[in-house]
Protein backbone atom coordinates (compact mmCIF):
# COMPACT_ATOMS: atom_id res chain seq x y z
CA UNK A 1 0.00 0.00 0.00
CA UNK A 2 0.93 3.72 -0.67
CA UNK A 3 1.45 6.78 1.88
CA UNK A 4 -1.05 8.21 -0.14
CA UNK A 5 -3.65 5.28 0.01
CA UNK A 6 -2.84 4.80 3.95
CA UNK A 7 -3.81 8.15 4.52
CA UNK A 8 -6.82 8.47 2.21
CA UNK A 9 -8.28 5.10 4.50
CA UNK A 10 -7.18 7.18 7.83
CA UNK A 11 -9.64 10.36 6.38
CA UNK A 12 -12.43 7.90 5.39
CA UNK A 13 -12.21 6.30 8.81
CA UNK A 14 -12.36 9.62 10.91
CA UNK A 15 -14.63 11.35 8.18
CA UNK A 16 -11.86 14.10 7.67
CA UNK A 17 -11.77 16.91 5.56
CA UNK A 18 -8.65 18.54 4.69
CA UNK A 19 -9.13 21.60 6.53
CA UNK A 20 -10.35 19.37 9.55
CA UNK A 21 -6.62 17.69 9.53
CA UNK A 22 -5.09 21.46 8.93
CA UNK A 23 -6.53 22.51 12.11
CA UNK A 24 -5.78 19.16 13.93
CA UNK A 25 -1.47 18.56 12.29
CA UNK A 26 -0.86 22.07 11.99
CA UNK A 27 0.45 20.85 8.48
CA UNK A 28 -1.09 23.31 5.61
CA UNK A 29 -4.30 21.80 3.38
CA UNK A 30 -1.98 21.99 0.45
CA UNK A 31 0.63 20.16 1.10
CA UNK A 32 -2.06 17.38 2.73
CA UNK A 33 -3.55 17.86 -0.63
CA UNK A 34 -0.22 16.37 -2.12
CA UNK A 35 0.09 13.76 0.17
CA UNK A 36 -3.33 12.64 -0.31
CA UNK A 37 -3.02 12.75 -4.01
CA UNK A 38 0.47 10.91 -4.07
CA UNK A 39 2.34 14.12 -5.36
CA UNK A 40 4.43 13.96 -2.28
CA UNK A 41 6.11 11.92 0.81
CA UNK A 42 6.09 13.68 3.89
CA UNK A 43 9.21 14.79 5.66
CA UNK A 44 10.21 13.22 9.27
CA UNK A 45 8.22 16.41 10.95
CA UNK A 46 5.31 16.47 8.62
CA UNK A 47 4.78 13.12 9.34
CA UNK A 48 4.57 13.83 12.89
CA UNK A 49 2.44 16.61 12.53
CA UNK A 50 -0.30 14.45 10.69
CA UNK A 51 0.04 11.78 12.97
CA UNK A 52 -0.30 13.58 16.09
CA UNK A 53 -3.48 15.29 14.16
CA UNK A 54 -4.89 12.21 12.97
CA UNK A 55 -5.04 10.84 16.82
CA UNK A 56 -6.25 13.99 18.22
CA UNK A 57 -9.40 13.61 15.50
CA UNK A 58 -9.78 9.64 16.84
CA UNK A 59 -9.88 10.97 20.39
CA UNK A 60 -12.37 13.68 19.47
CA UNK A 61 -14.37 11.16 17.53
CA UNK A 62 -14.05 8.07 20.17
CA UNK A 63 -12.29 5.86 17.40
CA UNK A 64 -9.50 4.01 19.37
CA UNK A 65 -6.63 4.60 16.99
CA UNK A 66 -3.12 5.41 19.39
CA UNK A 67 -0.21 7.53 17.62
CA UNK A 68 2.15 4.25 17.10
CA UNK A 69 -0.30 2.09 15.38
CA UNK A 70 -0.72 5.25 12.65
CA UNK A 71 2.97 6.11 12.80
CA UNK A 72 3.89 1.83 12.19
CA UNK A 73 1.11 2.02 8.98
CA UNK A 74 2.31 5.31 7.84
CA UNK A 75 6.30 3.85 7.46
CA UNK A 76 5.67 0.51 6.61
CA UNK A 77 4.09 1.75 3.17
CA UNK A 78 5.78 1.06 -0.04
CA UNK A 79 6.62 4.49 -1.32
CA UNK A 80 7.84 6.12 2.31
CA UNK A 81 11.79 6.27 2.88
CA UNK A 82 12.99 7.06 6.35
CA UNK A 83 16.37 9.18 5.04
CA UNK A 84 17.82 8.11 8.44
CA UNK A 85 17.36 4.77 8.24
CA UNK A 86 18.03 4.74 4.47
CA UNK A 87 21.26 6.81 5.22
CA UNK A 88 22.45 3.75 7.86
CA UNK A 89 21.47 1.13 5.19
CA UNK A 90 24.14 2.90 2.63
CA UNK A 91 26.61 3.06 4.83
CA UNK A 92 26.04 -0.75 5.69
CA UNK A 93 25.94 -1.81 2.63
CA UNK A 94 29.29 0.64 1.43
CA UNK A 95 31.19 -0.55 4.01
CA UNK A 96 30.27 -4.53 3.34
CA UNK A 97 31.13 -3.97 -0.85
CA UNK A 98 34.06 -1.80 0.30
CA UNK A 99 32.19 0.59 -2.82
CA UNK A 100 34.92 3.87 -3.52
CA UNK A 101 33.33 7.01 -3.63
CA UNK A 102 34.62 8.36 -6.74
CA UNK A 103 33.37 5.76 -8.70
CA UNK A 104 29.74 5.66 -7.06
CA UNK A 105 30.09 9.64 -7.73
CA UNK A 106 30.84 9.29 -11.32
CA UNK A 107 27.67 7.25 -11.92
CA UNK A 108 25.04 9.23 -9.97
CA UNK A 109 26.93 12.43 -11.91
CA UNK A 110 27.73 13.45 -8.24
CA UNK A 111 30.64 14.95 -6.02
CA UNK A 112 32.73 12.33 -3.91
CA UNK A 113 33.13 14.75 -1.24
CA UNK A 114 28.91 14.70 -0.89
CA UNK A 115 29.16 10.76 -1.12
CA UNK A 116 31.78 10.72 1.66
CA UNK A 117 30.24 13.55 3.93
CA UNK A 118 27.07 10.71 3.68
CA UNK A 119 28.46 7.93 4.96
CA UNK A 120 30.45 9.93 7.90
CA UNK A 121 27.25 11.06 8.64
CA UNK A 122 27.80 14.88 8.10
CA UNK A 123 24.92 14.92 4.76
CA UNK A 124 21.57 13.73 5.00
CA UNK A 125 20.29 12.54 1.55
CA UNK A 126 18.69 15.40 0.02
CA UNK A 127 16.67 13.06 -2.82
CA UNK A 128 16.20 9.81 -1.29
CA UNK A 129 14.36 8.40 -4.59
CA UNK A 130 16.23 9.37 -6.65
CA UNK A 131 19.58 8.26 -4.59
CA UNK A 132 17.91 4.65 -4.32
CA UNK A 133 17.15 4.22 -7.59
CA UNK A 134 20.62 5.23 -8.73
CA UNK A 135 22.57 3.30 -6.00
CA UNK A 136 20.98 -0.21 -6.57
CA UNK A 137 21.45 0.30 -10.23
CA UNK A 138 24.85 0.84 -10.00
CA UNK A 139 25.12 -1.93 -7.25
CA UNK A 140 23.39 -4.29 -10.01
CA UNK A 141 26.01 -3.18 -12.76
CA UNK A 142 28.82 -3.08 -10.68
CA UNK A 143 28.90 -6.47 -8.49
CA UNK A 144 28.11 -9.01 -11.12
CA UNK A 145 30.86 -12.02 -9.47
CA UNK A 146 29.49 -14.48 -8.19
CA UNK A 147 31.31 -13.58 -4.82
CA UNK A 148 30.22 -10.17 -4.93
CA UNK A 149 26.36 -11.47 -5.14
CA UNK A 150 26.78 -13.95 -2.09
CA UNK A 151 27.92 -11.39 0.20
CA UNK A 152 25.08 -8.95 -1.05
CA UNK A 153 22.34 -12.22 -1.11
CA UNK A 154 23.88 -12.58 2.92
CA UNK A 155 23.45 -8.85 3.71
CA UNK A 156 20.16 -8.82 2.27
CA UNK A 157 18.87 -11.82 3.11
CA UNK A 158 17.50 -13.24 0.01
CA UNK A 159 19.14 -16.16 -1.84
CA UNK A 160 21.26 -16.03 -4.77
CA UNK A 161 18.38 -17.28 -7.15
CA UNK A 162 16.11 -14.56 -5.97
CA UNK A 163 19.25 -11.91 -6.73
CA UNK A 164 19.62 -14.08 -10.87
CA UNK A 165 17.42 -11.13 -12.53
CA UNK A 166 19.01 -7.68 -13.01
CA UNK A 167 15.50 -6.22 -12.51
CA UNK A 168 14.43 -8.45 -9.29
CA UNK A 169 18.38 -7.98 -8.04
CA UNK A 170 18.18 -3.80 -8.41
CA UNK A 171 14.57 -3.84 -6.13
CA UNK A 172 15.22 -6.08 -3.70
CA UNK A 173 18.37 -3.77 -2.93
CA UNK A 174 16.11 -0.62 -3.22
CA UNK A 175 13.31 -2.50 -0.86
CA UNK A 176 16.63 -3.50 1.27
CA UNK A 177 17.97 0.14 1.41
CA UNK A 178 14.29 1.59 2.51
CA UNK A 179 13.81 -1.00 5.24
CA UNK A 180 13.98 -0.01 9.09
CA UNK A 181 15.81 -3.64 10.65
CA UNK A 182 15.23 -2.43 13.42
CA UNK A 183 6.90 -7.63 22.26
CA UNK A 184 5.14 -11.60 33.26
CA UNK A 185 7.42 -11.51 35.31
CA UNK A 186 7.53 -15.47 35.64
CA UNK A 187 7.51 -15.53 31.27
CA UNK A 188 10.25 -13.36 31.36
CA UNK A 189 12.78 -15.45 33.93
CA UNK A 190 11.88 -18.95 32.17
CA UNK A 191 12.54 -17.04 28.75
CA UNK A 192 16.30 -15.78 30.49
CA UNK A 193 17.15 -18.93 32.39
CA UNK A 194 16.24 -20.97 29.33
CA UNK A 195 18.68 -19.40 27.17
CA UNK A 196 21.08 -18.77 29.83
CA UNK A 197 21.70 -22.68 30.47
CA UNK A 198 20.43 -23.48 26.82
CA UNK A 199 23.23 -25.91 25.65
CA UNK A 200 22.35 -27.13 21.74
CA UNK A 201 24.77 -30.09 21.59
CA UNK A 202 23.20 -31.54 24.66
CA UNK A 203 19.72 -30.84 22.70
CA UNK A 204 20.04 -32.67 19.88
CA UNK A 205 22.00 -35.77 21.69
CA UNK A 206 18.63 -35.68 23.60
CA UNK A 207 16.03 -35.00 20.63
CA UNK A 208 13.51 -37.25 21.37
CA UNK A 209 12.34 -36.73 17.37
CA UNK A 210 15.05 -39.18 16.56
CA UNK A 211 13.43 -42.24 17.61
CA UNK A 212 9.84 -41.11 15.37
CA UNK A 213 8.07 -43.34 13.41
CA UNK A 214 6.78 -41.61 10.39
CA UNK A 215 4.07 -42.92 8.49
CA UNK A 216 5.15 -43.30 4.77
CA UNK A 217 1.27 -42.59 3.48
CA UNK A 218 0.31 -38.92 3.00
CA UNK A 219 -2.88 -37.91 4.64
CA UNK A 220 -5.60 -36.86 2.12
CA UNK A 221 -8.40 -34.01 1.99
CA UNK A 222 -10.76 -34.74 5.62
CA UNK A 223 -12.78 -33.36 8.03
CA UNK A 224 -12.35 -34.01 11.95
CA UNK A 225 -15.23 -34.03 14.06
CA UNK A 226 -14.09 -34.72 18.09
CA UNK A 227 -11.30 -34.12 20.13
CA UNK A 228 -9.11 -37.51 19.39
CA UNK A 229 -10.13 -36.73 15.82
CA UNK A 230 -8.69 -32.94 15.47
CA UNK A 231 -5.19 -33.88 17.83
CA UNK A 232 -4.84 -36.48 14.83
CA UNK A 233 -5.70 -33.88 12.49
CA UNK A 234 -3.18 -31.54 13.55
CA UNK A 235 -0.50 -34.82 13.10
CA UNK A 236 -1.58 -35.07 9.91
CA UNK A 237 -1.19 -31.82 8.73
CA UNK A 238 2.17 -31.58 10.33
CA UNK A 239 3.26 -35.29 8.66
CA UNK A 240 1.98 -34.10 5.27
CA UNK A 241 4.28 -31.38 5.42
CA UNK A 242 7.09 -33.05 6.02
CA UNK A 243 6.48 -35.56 3.18
CA UNK A 244 5.89 -32.83 0.62
CA UNK A 245 8.78 -31.52 -1.59
CA UNK A 246 7.76 -28.08 -0.74
CA UNK A 247 10.47 -25.76 0.85
CA UNK A 248 7.54 -23.12 1.59
CA UNK A 249 7.39 -22.01 5.42
CA UNK A 250 4.46 -23.10 8.28
CA UNK A 251 2.77 -20.42 9.27
CA UNK A 252 0.64 -21.77 12.37
CA UNK A 253 -2.30 -19.53 14.48
CA UNK A 254 -4.80 -20.54 16.84
CA UNK A 255 -6.61 -19.34 19.67
CA UNK A 256 -8.72 -22.13 20.54
CA UNK A 257 -8.39 -23.77 24.14
CA UNK A 258 -5.07 -25.80 24.93
CA UNK A 259 -6.22 -28.25 27.66
CA UNK A 260 -6.01 -31.10 25.52
CA UNK A 261 -2.53 -30.37 24.76
CA UNK A 262 -1.27 -30.38 28.17
CA UNK A 263 -3.18 -33.34 29.08
CA UNK A 264 -2.18 -35.73 26.28
CA UNK A 265 2.04 -36.21 26.87
CA UNK A 266 1.73 -38.76 24.39
CA UNK A 267 0.10 -36.22 21.15
CA UNK A 268 2.18 -33.09 22.60
CA UNK A 269 5.70 -34.93 22.10
CA UNK A 270 4.44 -36.05 18.63
CA UNK A 271 3.43 -32.72 17.92
CA UNK A 272 6.96 -31.26 18.86
CA UNK A 273 8.83 -34.09 16.97
CA UNK A 274 7.30 -33.47 13.89
CA UNK A 275 7.93 -29.77 13.99
CA UNK A 276 11.53 -30.58 14.98
CA UNK A 277 12.13 -33.10 11.83
CA UNK A 278 10.33 -30.03 9.58
CA UNK A 279 12.89 -27.47 10.81
CA UNK A 280 15.45 -30.16 10.81
CA UNK A 281 14.57 -30.77 6.89
CA UNK A 282 14.99 -27.03 6.21
CA UNK A 283 11.50 -25.73 6.73
CA UNK A 284 11.28 -22.06 8.46
CA UNK A 285 8.38 -21.79 10.98
CA UNK A 286 6.04 -18.83 11.73
CA UNK A 287 4.07 -19.00 14.99
CA UNK A 288 1.05 -16.15 15.55
CA UNK A 289 0.42 -15.42 19.02
CA UNK A 290 -3.12 -14.56 20.04
CA UNK A 291 -2.46 -12.05 23.01
CA UNK A 292 -5.52 -12.01 23.82
CA UNK A 293 -4.28 -14.60 25.84
CA UNK A 294 -1.16 -15.22 28.39
CA UNK A 295 2.30 -16.18 26.71
CA UNK A 296 2.27 -18.96 28.46
CA UNK A 297 -0.83 -20.29 27.10
CA UNK A 298 0.27 -20.27 23.97
CA UNK A 299 0.23 -23.04 21.28
CA UNK A 300 3.74 -23.63 22.61
CA UNK A 301 5.28 -23.40 25.79
CA UNK A 302 8.57 -21.82 26.58
CA UNK A 303 10.78 -24.34 27.33
CA UNK A 304 9.81 -25.68 23.92
CA UNK A 305 9.69 -22.31 22.07
CA UNK A 306 13.48 -21.65 23.49
CA UNK A 307 15.25 -24.74 21.45
CA UNK A 308 12.92 -23.74 17.87
CA UNK A 309 14.41 -20.52 18.29
CA UNK A 310 17.97 -21.56 18.51
CA UNK A 311 17.78 -22.65 15.36
CA UNK A 312 17.28 -19.58 14.19
CA UNK A 313 14.16 -21.03 11.48
CA UNK A 314 11.73 -19.73 14.07
CA UNK A 315 9.68 -16.39 13.74
CA UNK A 316 7.31 -15.15 16.23
CA UNK A 317 4.95 -12.41 15.50
CA UNK A 318 1.65 -11.39 17.98
CA UNK A 319 -2.24 -10.57 17.80
CA UNK A 320 -3.75 -8.15 20.25
CA UNK A 321 -7.37 -6.95 18.84
CA UNK A 322 -8.89 -10.18 17.56
CA UNK A 323 -10.98 -11.41 20.92
CA UNK A 324 -14.45 -11.09 20.53
CA UNK A 325 -15.64 -13.38 22.57
CA UNK A 326 -17.60 -15.62 20.32
CA UNK A 327 -15.39 -17.55 17.53
CA UNK A 328 -12.13 -19.46 18.08
CA UNK A 329 -9.87 -20.62 14.88
CA UNK A 330 -7.20 -22.52 13.88
CA UNK A 331 -5.13 -22.06 10.49
CA UNK A 332 -1.81 -23.81 9.59
CA UNK A 333 -0.81 -23.74 6.02
CA UNK A 334 2.31 -25.19 4.47
CA UNK A 335 3.32 -25.57 1.15
CA UNK A 336 1.07 -28.00 0.00
CA UNK A 337 -1.59 -28.54 2.78
CA UNK A 338 -3.87 -26.71 5.17
CA UNK A 339 -5.32 -27.17 8.32
CA UNK A 340 -8.91 -25.26 9.06
CA UNK A 341 -10.48 -25.34 12.59
CA UNK A 342 -13.55 -23.09 13.98
CA UNK A 343 -15.29 -23.95 16.87
CA UNK A 344 -17.65 -21.62 19.12
CA UNK A 345 -15.71 -20.12 22.18
CA UNK A 346 -16.52 -22.50 25.11
CA UNK A 347 -18.01 -25.42 22.90
CA UNK A 348 -14.27 -26.68 21.63
CA UNK A 349 -15.34 -30.38 21.46
CA UNK A 350 -18.09 -29.42 18.74
CA UNK A 351 -15.77 -27.66 16.57
CA UNK A 352 -14.42 -28.99 13.19
CA UNK A 353 -11.09 -29.13 11.63
CA UNK A 354 -10.86 -29.03 7.46
CA UNK A 355 -7.49 -30.91 6.43
CA UNK A 356 -6.86 -30.10 2.38
CA UNK A 357 -4.46 -30.96 0.18
CA UNK A 358 -6.54 -29.08 -2.82
CA UNK A 359 -4.35 -26.27 -4.41
CA UNK A 360 -7.32 -23.94 -4.98
CA UNK A 361 -8.49 -24.49 -1.08
CA UNK A 362 -4.23 -24.44 -0.05
CA UNK A 363 -3.80 -21.07 -2.04
CA UNK A 364 -6.99 -19.72 -0.32
CA UNK A 365 -5.96 -20.46 2.84
CA UNK A 366 -2.19 -19.48 2.57
CA UNK A 367 -3.25 -16.33 1.04
CA UNK A 368 -5.71 -15.98 4.51
CA UNK A 369 -2.67 -16.58 6.79
CA UNK A 370 -0.56 -14.08 4.98
CA UNK A 371 -2.92 -11.55 5.45
CA UNK A 372 -2.73 -12.33 8.85
CA UNK A 373 1.00 -11.80 8.94
CA UNK A 374 0.48 -8.55 7.54
CA UNK A 375 -1.68 -7.41 10.80
CA UNK A 376 0.81 -9.53 13.23
CA UNK A 377 3.80 -7.37 14.66
CA UNK A 378 7.01 -9.60 15.39
CA UNK A 379 7.43 -10.68 19.11
CA UNK A 380 11.14 -10.88 18.86
CA UNK A 381 13.82 -10.89 15.49
CA UNK A 382 16.38 -13.51 15.86
CA UNK A 383 19.76 -13.27 14.92
CA UNK A 384 22.69 -15.96 14.07
CA UNK A 385 25.77 -15.57 12.04
CA UNK A 386 23.92 -15.61 8.85
CA UNK A 387 22.28 -12.01 10.06
CA UNK A 388 25.55 -10.49 11.27
CA UNK A 389 25.47 -7.22 9.17
CA UNK A 390 21.47 -6.84 9.65
CA UNK A 391 22.19 -7.25 13.93
CA UNK A 392 25.13 -4.29 13.07
CA UNK A 393 23.26 -2.34 10.72
CA UNK A 394 19.61 -2.71 13.36
CA UNK A 395 22.23 -1.74 16.30
CA UNK A 396 23.91 1.28 14.15
CA UNK A 397 20.40 2.51 13.37
CA UNK A 398 18.73 2.42 16.76
CA UNK A 399 22.04 4.07 18.33
CA UNK A 400 20.40 7.04 17.71
CA UNK A 401 17.30 6.51 19.86
CA UNK A 402 17.51 9.25 22.79
CA UNK A 403 16.98 7.17 25.87
CA UNK A 404 19.21 5.20 28.78
CA UNK A 405 20.60 2.29 28.22
CA UNK A 406 21.54 -0.56 30.77
CA UNK A 407 23.81 -3.85 29.92
CA UNK A 408 23.80 -6.45 32.11
CA UNK A 409 27.78 -8.61 30.96
CA UNK A 410 28.72 -11.88 31.97
CA UNK A 411 32.53 -10.97 31.06
CA UNK A 412 33.88 -7.44 30.56
CA UNK A 413 32.18 -5.32 27.89
CA UNK A 414 34.37 -6.07 24.88
CA UNK A 415 34.29 -2.22 23.31
CA UNK A 416 36.61 -1.27 26.25
CA UNK A 417 39.67 -3.65 25.51
CA UNK A 418 42.40 -1.73 23.59
CA UNK A 419 43.13 -3.39 19.94
CA UNK A 420 46.55 -3.93 21.42
CA UNK A 421 45.55 -6.09 24.24
CA UNK A 422 43.07 -7.77 22.08
CA UNK A 423 45.57 -9.35 19.39
CA UNK A 424 47.78 -10.27 22.25
CA UNK A 425 44.74 -12.64 23.47
CA UNK A 426 44.07 -14.06 20.21
CA UNK A 427 47.55 -14.65 19.47
CA UNK A 428 47.99 -16.38 22.96
CA UNK A 429 45.41 -18.57 22.12
CA UNK A 430 45.98 -19.31 19.14
CA UNK A 431 43.46 -18.06 16.83
CA UNK A 432 43.32 -18.46 13.39
CA UNK A 433 44.46 -15.69 10.61
CA UNK A 434 40.77 -15.50 9.81
CA UNK A 435 38.83 -15.66 12.91
CA UNK A 436 41.21 -13.31 14.03
CA UNK A 437 40.36 -10.75 11.69
CA UNK A 438 36.62 -11.36 11.83
CA UNK A 439 37.12 -10.92 15.63
CA UNK A 440 38.95 -7.62 15.22
CA UNK A 441 36.62 -6.32 12.67
CA UNK A 442 33.77 -6.79 14.81
CA UNK A 443 34.82 -5.49 17.81
CA UNK A 444 35.88 -1.93 15.90
CA UNK A 445 32.10 -2.05 14.75
CA UNK A 446 31.28 -2.46 17.94
CA UNK A 447 33.31 0.28 19.54
CA UNK A 448 31.40 2.80 16.96
CA UNK A 449 28.44 1.89 17.61
CA UNK A 450 28.54 1.95 21.47
CA UNK A 451 30.18 5.59 20.78
CA UNK A 452 26.63 6.56 19.01
CA UNK A 453 24.73 4.91 21.76
CA UNK A 454 26.88 7.51 24.43
CA UNK A 455 25.93 10.16 21.99
CA UNK A 456 22.17 9.69 22.63
CA UNK A 457 22.16 9.29 26.02
CA UNK A 458 23.53 7.37 29.55
CA UNK A 459 24.69 3.90 28.83
CA UNK A 460 25.34 1.73 32.14
CA UNK A 461 27.32 -1.75 32.14
CA UNK A 462 26.89 -3.81 34.80
CA UNK A 463 29.79 -5.90 35.94
CA UNK A 464 31.30 -8.51 38.22
CA UNK A 465 34.71 -7.60 39.79
CA UNK A 466 36.76 -10.77 39.95
CA UNK A 467 39.14 -11.60 42.43
CA UNK A 468 42.49 -13.84 41.50
CA UNK A 469 40.39 -16.77 43.80
CA UNK A 470 37.06 -16.43 41.88
CA UNK A 471 39.10 -15.40 38.50
CA UNK A 472 40.31 -18.95 38.81
CA UNK A 473 37.76 -20.76 40.24
CA UNK A 474 35.72 -19.78 36.82
CA UNK A 475 38.01 -17.85 34.87
CA UNK A 476 35.96 -15.39 31.98
CA UNK A 477 35.75 -15.96 28.30
CA UNK A 478 36.18 -12.48 26.19
CA UNK A 479 32.39 -11.56 25.33
CA UNK A 480 32.66 -12.26 21.49
CA UNK A 481 28.60 -12.94 20.76
CA UNK A 482 28.80 -9.98 18.47
CA UNK A 483 31.43 -11.57 17.03
CA UNK A 484 29.51 -14.78 16.39
CA UNK A 485 32.69 -16.65 17.01
CA UNK A 486 31.69 -19.67 18.66
CA UNK A 487 35.07 -20.95 20.48
CA UNK A 488 36.16 -20.43 23.78
CA UNK A 489 38.95 -17.52 24.31
CA UNK A 490 40.43 -16.98 27.62
CA UNK A 491 42.10 -14.37 29.70
CA UNK A 492 45.11 -14.87 32.01
CA UNK A 493 44.47 -12.60 35.27
CA UNK A 494 47.15 -9.77 34.03
CA UNK A 495 44.86 -9.76 30.69
CA UNK A 496 41.68 -9.50 32.78
CA UNK A 497 42.58 -6.99 35.28
CA UNK A 498 44.50 -4.36 32.19
CA UNK A 499 40.98 -4.88 30.30
CA UNK A 500 39.15 -4.34 33.77
CA UNK A 501 41.31 -1.05 34.14
CA UNK A 502 40.66 0.22 31.13
CA UNK A 503 37.05 -0.37 31.22
CA UNK A 504 36.92 1.99 34.42
CA UNK A 505 38.97 4.79 32.70
CA UNK A 506 36.32 4.83 30.15
CA UNK A 507 34.18 6.25 32.94
CA UNK A 508 36.68 9.09 33.62
CA UNK A 509 36.46 9.96 29.83
CA UNK A 510 32.69 10.13 29.18
CA UNK A 511 30.09 11.26 31.06
CA UNK A 512 27.50 9.32 29.78
CA UNK A 513 29.52 5.72 30.39
CA UNK A 514 28.30 4.58 34.12
CA UNK A 515 29.68 1.40 35.33
CA UNK A 516 27.97 -0.97 37.95
CA UNK A 517 30.36 -3.19 39.46
CA UNK A 518 27.61 -6.21 41.40
CA UNK A 519 28.55 -8.95 43.57
CA UNK A 520 27.24 -11.68 41.58
CA UNK A 521 24.91 -12.55 38.17
CA UNK A 522 22.48 -14.52 38.51
CA UNK A 523 22.81 -15.37 34.46
CA UNK A 524 26.14 -16.66 33.63
CA UNK A 525 25.97 -17.60 29.89
CA UNK A 526 24.13 -14.61 28.89
CA UNK A 527 24.33 -10.47 28.00
CA UNK A 528 21.33 -8.38 28.58
CA UNK A 529 21.22 -4.86 26.53
CA UNK A 530 17.90 -3.04 27.49
CA UNK A 531 17.20 0.26 25.01
CA UNK A 532 14.75 1.78 27.45
CA UNK A 533 11.13 1.15 26.34
CA UNK A 534 12.21 0.92 22.91
CA UNK A 535 13.77 -2.97 22.70
CA UNK A 536 15.54 -5.56 25.13
CA UNK A 537 18.66 -7.54 23.11
CA UNK A 538 19.57 -11.25 24.75
CA UNK A 539 22.48 -12.09 23.40
CA UNK A 540 23.99 -16.06 24.05
CA UNK A 541 27.75 -16.34 23.04
CA UNK A 542 28.03 -20.08 22.47
CA UNK A 543 26.23 -23.40 22.19
CA UNK A 544 24.53 -21.76 20.09
CA UNK A 545 26.03 -17.93 19.01
CA UNK A 546 22.52 -16.08 18.79
CA UNK A 547 20.68 -12.88 20.08
CA UNK A 548 16.92 -12.22 20.30
CA UNK A 549 15.81 -8.16 20.06
CA UNK A 550 12.62 -8.30 21.60
CA UNK A 551 10.22 -5.74 20.44
CA UNK A 552 6.99 -7.14 22.37
CA UNK A 553 6.13 -4.29 24.90
CA UNK A 554 4.91 -6.48 27.90
CA UNK A 555 7.87 -9.19 27.32
CA UNK A 556 10.50 -6.30 26.81
CA UNK A 557 8.92 -4.36 30.29
CA UNK A 558 9.19 -7.54 32.56
CA UNK A 559 12.60 -7.90 31.38
CA UNK A 560 13.06 -4.59 31.87
CA UNK A 561 11.81 -4.58 35.37
CA UNK A 562 12.93 -8.09 36.53
CA UNK A 563 16.89 -6.34 36.13
CA UNK A 564 15.79 -2.83 37.91
CA UNK A 565 14.72 -4.52 40.61
CA UNK A 566 17.66 -6.28 40.97
CA UNK A 567 19.59 -3.04 41.07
Amino acid sequence: MKFCEQLVLYMNLLNCSLIELEKASNVSKSEIYRYKKGLKIPNPKQLNGLINGLNKLAQEKNIKLSTSSIKNKFIHTSDYIDKFILRENFIVLANTLNINNSELARYMMSDPSSISKIRSKKFKISNPEIFVDSLSEFIVKKYTTSSDKKAIALLIDCSLEDINEDKIFKEKIKSWLCLNNHKMNRISTELLEGIDTFDINEYLKNNISVNIKIPSSKPKTKCYYNIDEMKQGELDFLLATILSDSSEPITIFTDMPLDYIKEDKVFSDTFLSYIILAINKGLNLNIIHSFNKPLNESRFDLNVLIPLYMTGQVSSFYLTDISNGIYSHLNYTSGTVALNGECISGYYKEGKYYLTTDKKDVEYYKKKVSHLLCKATPLMEVYKKEKKKLLSAFLMASSKIQTTRKRIVSSLPIHTISVELLLKILARNNISIDDSKDIINSVIEQKQIIIEMLNSGVFEDDIVELSKEDFEKNPPLLSLSYSFYEGKIQYTYDEYLEHLNSTKELVTYNKNYKLKISKNHEFKNIQVLICENNWVMLSKANNPSIHFIIHYSKLRDSIQDFFNKND
